[in-house]
């Protein structure tokens, strides 16, 4: 084998080299990458079941109920078909209340403390203690601007609150 062929030889095996080297930085790149989205995945899952188990608690029952019959408009007509043909008892209500808190962007235990606190007489801030037995809850009435000042307050901005308040507008003028 002559010079120019060895050269050849030498300069292919170190391009197969370099693609080797970055097919492999890539796969860890996707390796990494779906690790991050099943931890994710797993956090968005305990969040989910915190707000799921905090709906069942007796404690929150009242504001739950205040929360299906003053906001219900925001659970969409489909889920309301599906609610509707539920048989009438108490998993109704949970489901029905979940949706709507769903709908109110709740996704983790501390948000679903301030809606709770939104719901109660005192500051809709959360300055109220929960853990203190039932909360005195909120008069209807006030019920769609105090959740209309937590979403705002959630998500930082008046255009997701826009929707309850255009929504609650409606419901009170019918």
């Amino acid at each position: 084998m002559c010079q120019c062929q060895a050269r050849l030889v030498a300069g292919t095996l170190d391009s197969q080299i370099v693609i080797i080297q970055t097919l492999s930085n890539e796969a860890l790149t996707v390796r990494s990458t779906i690790a991050e989205e099943e931890e994710q995945a797993a956090e968005e899952a305990i969040s989910q079941d915190e707000v799921t188990t905090r709906l069942q608690e007796p404690t929150y029952f009242g504001a739950l109920q205040l929360l299906c019959d003053e906001a219900g408009f925001l659970v969409d007509s489909k889920a309301h078909k599906m609610l509707a043909s539920l048989p009438k008892h108490q998993d109704e209500q949970l489901i029905h209340a979940e949706s709507v808190v769903k709908a109110l962007g709740v996704t983790d235990g501390a948000s679903f403390d301030a809606l709770m606190a939104a719901l109660s007489v005192g500051e809709p801030d959360g300055a109220g203690s929960q853990s203190m037995g039932d909360p005195t809850l909120i008069h209807p009435a006030d019920a769609v601007s105090r959740l209309r000042e937590f979403v705002e307050a959630e998500n930082g901005g008046a255009a997701a609150a826009s929707t309850i308040g255009l929504a609650g507008e409606e419901i009170a003028n019918m």
